[in-house]
């Protein structure tokens, strides 16, 4: 059995347009917590900061 697992302290990447537009970040490590990091806005009403450990 093959299992598949990031490399120690890779990253990714992702967004979305429109409304709200959001960048997500997610930075990997083999032991210990992993972070993602999620913002997200509308320019006329709100900014949304969201943190995780993985």
């Amino acid at each position: 059995m093959v299992l598949a697992q990031r490399p120690d302290k890779a990253f990714g990447i992702g967004f979305q347009v429109g409304s709200p537009t959001a960048l997500a970040l997610q930075f990997y490590k083999a032991k210990g917590m992993s972070t993602d990091i999620l913002l997200a806005y509308n320019l006329k009403d709100f900014l949304f900061v969201n943190i995780h450990g993985l």
